[in-house]
Formats: structure tokens, sequence, C-alpha cells
């Protein structure tokens, strides 16, 4: 059970520092052009305004703003990450999906209790909201909070989710001053993530 917590303490800080290393980045990447054009097998009913970015090597689909670019660079524990065009306070609004493989299966819940621990023990979190969430039939957390690392500040979105020994993380993020303009793509982001089986 000792090397279960420490294996979960190392997700959890990939995931923060993920999100935290991807801020700097994101904030004034250059266009990195057009986006291709994602497969369309096995993937939900598309959603109007949005297109749907499917990851057959690694069983999963995501819908995203059909204007969003897609990030080239990013972290390794990254699988795809898409930004708004339009900086809102020097930042685009973005989204990434990682996953991170676990020793053990663990339930949504314990995942997300410990990585709610560690939060905690950072000077700049501020927790928001959770929510309990059915998302590609499984249960799921969405976790709403304030990050503030490195003297940037930014509102988080993040659904967590968990298939037999493998932890999904989709984490949206904005300045602040965004979350009016962004929450409902990131509502909709979240709530599309799609397990192909």
């Amino acid at each position: 059970m000792k090397y279960g917590r420490i294996l979960i303490f190392i997700l959890v800080i990939v995931m923060v520092v993920t999100v935290v290393s991807s801020l700097a980045h994101i904030r004034n990447v250059p266009n990195s052009g057009a986006t291709p054009t994602p497969t369309a097998e096995q993937t939900p009913t598309p959603i109007p305004g949005y297109s749907i970015y499917t990851d057959e090597a690694n069983g999963f689909s995501i819908s995203y703003p059909e204007d969003w670019d897609k990030i080239s660079d990013v972290p390794e524990v990254v699988l795809i990450a898409y930004r708004d065009n339009s900086p809102c306070e020097d930042h685009f609004p973005n989204f990434n999906v990682g996953q991170s493989e676990l020793s053990q299966p663990i339930s949504v819940n314990e995942l997300f209790g410990q990585e709610k621990e560690y939060l905690a023990t950072l000077e700049g979190y501020n927790h928001i909201s959770e929510e309990d969430l059915i998302v590609s039939g499984l249960p799921a957390i969405k976790h709403v909070y304030i990050l503030v690392r490195d003297e940037v500040t930014v509102d988080v979105m993040e659904l967590i989710l968990v298939e037999g020994t493998t932890a999904w993380f989709i984490a949206c993020e904005c300045a602040p001053g965004c979350w009016g303009y962004s929450k409902d793509d990131f509502d909709t982001i979240v709530s599309s993530f799609y397990l192909l089986h």
C-alpha cells in the first residue's frame, strides 16, 4: 500500500508540473498551423461547433472547439493538447489529456483524495468545487481549482477517471479573468471524453 501511495504522489506531481510547465509555453507560443483531421471511426456523435480528436493508439477521443489549434510542443506525459486561438489576458485557454499507468487498480475517489491531499500542501492551491460524474460509462470527478505557481495564476478544471490500472487526466486551464469566457467550452471538452472499446 505504501508503494501505491508513492506512485499516486508521483502521478499528482507529474500532473501539477504538466499544468504549470505548460503555462509558460502555452502563454506565447505562435500558432502551430493547420490541425490534422482526426479520424471519425468509433467516436461519439459530433457536437455542433466542435471537432473530434481520436487517438486510436491510446484508445480515446475528445471534442474541442473547431477553431482551436493543436499544441505540438508538450511535455511527454501529455498525449494531446489544444488551445484557443484568441489569447485572453495574455494567456491562451487550453486543455490537455494525460494518462498514467498505476501499479494496481484504484478507485477514482481514492486517486482524487490523494491528489487533493497533495494539492492542499501547495501554497498557491485554492479548491473551488468538485463534482461526481459519469464519463464514458465510468465514474469520474470534475475538480475546479485555482493554482498559483511561479507568480502565474490559472483557473483549472480537471477531470479524473480510472479504467483498470489506467488513470486519465483532462486539464483545462485559463487566466482567472477568462473563466466566464472559457467555462462552457471546458465543460463540453471534459464531458466529451470517450474511451474507445
